[in-house]
């Protein structure tokens, strides 16, 4: 079973995360012009990220929307309070 297949059941952060991941891994051992050829890959690699930056947006604007008093590290970024 590869790894990809193992993490089908996992929230669709995880999935993309793991291949991010993966992908990240094979392009650094690659020559430039093999990752400019990995058209797939590529599209897949950019819906991953578009993904997660979405998510992480997603998450942002509901925090903002809905404060709380948490000591998180999302609350502490957003406060712009170091941490001690």
């Amino acid at each position: 079973m590869s790894l990809i297949a193992a993490v089908t059941s996992q929230h669709p952060f995880v999935d993309a995360m793991v291949r991010l991941l993966i992908q990240a891994g094979v392009r650094g051992k690659q020559l430039p012009v093999q990752t400019s050829l990995m058209f797939r890959h590529a599209r897949q690699f950019n819906r991953d990220v578009e993904f997660i930056h979405g998510l992480c947006d997603e998450i942002i604007r509901s925090r903002i929307a809905n404060p709380t008093d948490s000591d998180d590290l999302l609350n502490l970024m957003l406060k712009g309070e170091r941490f001690s």
